[in-house]
């Protein structure tokens, strides 16, 4: 991969200070009075750890916005936060303060601090002319070096307690993604030499934590996330239990079957640590924990609260055995509903898809999957209602893996999964050789190659103009010949559109077709094939070096083709990452389960408006009343952990990403207010529609 770049950018316009995240492709940008010139310093002096730093002169920070601003000491300690808009003076002294957004900030000042925000910006005001160091960090890291393994389940067995090495504390912090890092890659070999140095380099945490499991890949791949989570040894045992100082808890007692024992575990420890975690660097009103202590006290069997600021200090271990005296459904209605399920083949192929599945938290399952005979077909199969003017397509074999209880589902596997994306080594590798690339270097090419599909050419040309506005280029061509798209597709773009048809001989051209299982070298990021049964040439592109794609299973109708086309382009251009864009799109409409995300389904084009992608359902209650709820997408960048604050008047206090915000109510007016914010995704009277035409019509 390229080392063009390999941490944020800080870059001085004049007036305004640009950060630049090229390998999250995130941006994020602040105004200051006067011009100013930045100075590099270095990142070990700043508080808090950063990848660059620069210091300059101003009397005042604008960012565009509302955002939360949290204030500490130059030791750590928790002075104080300005969020939803709230205001907030503090006294002469010498202060860190962030700015949400998608790049990490860190500002470190001498001077008074005062905070003014509106739904327009966020603005920070020194008390004069001060001088400022601001430190940058990406969300974004790399593989914490290489373990070498062999096929034997014992050698895995060996290497998971070492995929801890890329934990930055053992302090509950580490619910934040930023503490975790990404664990080391695990590499496939026979080579004795290699095996017998595996882990030199690496340290495995010492938390007095062991989780004891039979030494068989059924039984490992479920338990990766977890014993990284936990900094914990694995031991080989006929018998799955966690084993801390004073107490041994048998999974069997926990859940039934084993996979969904190890689930709930993880989830109850990273829930809990989410909680503990406000008596340490962010002591912010979060609901959960306003929840959960009502919730325990309420609960007939264990204890009545729990003592936080002492778990927030306690070792791990102890930390771990007071979290299990609390009994689980007293408190699962709270959990974050989880963002990731990744059902693996229990084989030796896929230990190498072991690393990103844990660096995404993902919980683990290794069911036997039901094949799937046919591929069920959309009602009323008249062949000039489908996309596709024939229906010869070759025969595809299906899979259906049992459902999840969370956001996202994907399969690592030979087989192809329905309802479900398919992983694969290949895409999650790609995440690291991803182009660098500035913001007006990005290109979207939308191919329309059937004139009777221009309808959707027409709808996606302005949902990618959000793509335009970033400085990208958006490129539309037509009725291209075979050489032309193959020539697309082996280009350095972050995304293509085809629009077509697709059967057996490929995708449709202007003179012939074009087959993507006749060639390689494709350095498209990211496309969406919308077209009948486009999963065998999706295939294709992936396996020849494409990172991930959205394709169909079965042949799909035109109208309702064009409507999610339209839709997922809108929502891509909005953040969300490939499989959040199309499972939204595809929610309860007749087609939607034909469409399928194949490779990596967390790669994003461009961030979005708002810090965390999310999806607001709104309720008239006929009281002039509104119910709102939130629905958030978690990604790469914000992942599991990260706080998330509704910007609506009265709502100050913060809750986890991923899954349901309920139980808001706001007047019309508070509810024209927050939708005038961005024009973000809305659900109203069983419709998805953007917040610009809601407003038009209240």
């Amino acid at each position: 991969m390229s080392n063009q770049f390999n941490h944020p950018e800080i870059r001085g316009r004049g007036a305004k200070i640009d950060l630049w995240d090229p390998i999250e492709r995130s941006s994020m940008g602040f105004t200051v009075p006067d011009p100013v010139s930045l100075e590099p310093v270095d990142p070990e002096a700043m508080a808090f750890p950063v990848d660059a730093a620069v210091e300059f002169q101003t009397a005042e920070i604008q960012c565009d916005g509302l955002h939360d601003v949290h204030v500490w000491t130059l030791n750590g300690d928790f002075v104080a936060e300005s969020t939803n808009g709230d205001p907030l003076f503090l006294p002469p002294g010498e202060y860190i303060f962030d700015i949400t957004g998608p790049i990490k900030t860190y500002f470190q000042v001498g001077t008074t601090l005062q905070v003014v925000s509106n739904e327009a910006e966020t603005s920070i005001f020194f008390g004069g002319t001060n001088t400022v160091t601001l430190g940058v960090r990406s969300f974004h890291t790399h593989p914490a070096g290489e373990i070498p393994v062999s096929d034997d389940p014992y050698s895995l067995l060996e290497a998971i307690p070492f995929l801890a090495s890329s934990l930055k504390t053992l302090s509950p912090e580490r619910s934040f993604p930023t503490f975790r890092g990404h664990p080391p890659q695990l590499v496939r070999t026979e080579d004795e030499a290699e095996l017998e140095n595996a882990t030199a380099g690496l340290e495995k945490p010492d938390t007095d934590i062991y989780l004891e499991v039979p030494p068989d890949f059924q039984h490992l791949y479920p338990i990766a996330p977890l014993a990284f989570y936990l900094g914990a040894d694995v031991l080989p045992s006929r018998t799955p239990q966690l084993r801390t100082p004073s107490k041994r808890t048998p999974f069997s007692s926990i859940d039934e079957p084993y996979d969904s024992a190890v689930s709930q575990l993880l989830q109850q420890v990273f829930f809990l640590d989410c909680i503990t975690r406000t008596e340490g660097y962010f002591q912010v009103p979060l609901h959960e924990r306003e929840e959960f202590e009502r919730a325990l006290a309420g609960h007939d069997a264990g204890p009545d609260a729990l003592d936080f600021a002492a778990l927030y200090e306690a070792p791990i271990a102890e930390r771990i055995e007071r979290y299990l005296e609390v009994p689980f459904e007293a408190f699962e209605h709270l959990l974050p509903e989880w963002r990731l399920t990744a059902d693996v083949q229990p084989d030796a192929d896929y230990l190498e898809s072991l690393p990103f599945l844990v660096a995404d938290l993902a919980t683990i399952r290794c069911p036997d999957p039901t094949p799937v005979e046919n591929v069920r077909e959309t009602p009323q199969p008249l062949q000039d209602f489908f996309r596709d003017g024939s229906l010869e397509h070759p025969n595809m074999e299906f899979i259906d893996t049992p459902r999840a209880d969370s956001l996202e589902q994907t399969f690592v596997g030979d087989s192809n999964p329905l309802d479900a994306s398919k992983a694969t080594l290949e895409s999650f590798e790609s995440r690291f050789d991803r182009s660098l690339k500035q913001p007006e270097d990005m290109e979207v090419v939308v191919v329309v190659n059937n004139e009777e599909m221009s309808a959707e050419g027409d709808i996606v040309s302005d949902a990618y103009r959000r793509f335009e506005e970033t400085g990208a280029s958006v490129r539309f061509v037509e009725d291209i010949t075979s050489d032309r798209l193959r020539s697309i597709f082996q280009s350095n773009l972050d995304f293509v559109h085809y629009i077509g048809h697709v059967d057996g001989r490929g995708l449709e051209c202007a003179d012939s077709y074009f087959d993507a299982t006749d060639c390689g070298d494709y350095d498209v990021d990211a496309f969406i094939l919308n077209s009948c049964q486009s999963y065998s040439q999706g295939e294709a592109l992936i396996q020849g070096g494409c990172i991930g794609g959205v394709v169909t299973a079965s042949p799909v109708l035109n109208e309702p083709a064009v409507e999610i086309g339209g839709t997922f382009a809108r929502l891509l251009s909005d953040g969300f990452s490939l499989r959040a864009a199309t499972n939204i799109a595809t929610e309860e409409r007749l087609i939607g389960n034909q469409y399928l995300v194949i490779g990596d389904g967390e790669v994003r084009i461009v961030d979005g408006e708002d810090a965390t992608p999310n999806v607001c359902s709104i309720m008239e209650r006929g009281d002039g009343l509104y119910d709102i709820e939130i629905e958030t997408y978690p990604n790469n960048t914000l992942d599991m952990g990260c706080l998330f604050t509704p910007y609506i008047p009265g709502v100050n206090k913060r809750y986890l990403t991923s899954g349901s915000i309920k139980d808001i109510v706001i007047d019309k007016s508070d509810l024209q207010n927050y939708l005038t914010m961005s024009d973000m995704p809305v659900k109203y009277a069983g419709e998805l529609l953007w917040s610009s035409t809601l407003l038009e019509r209240l």
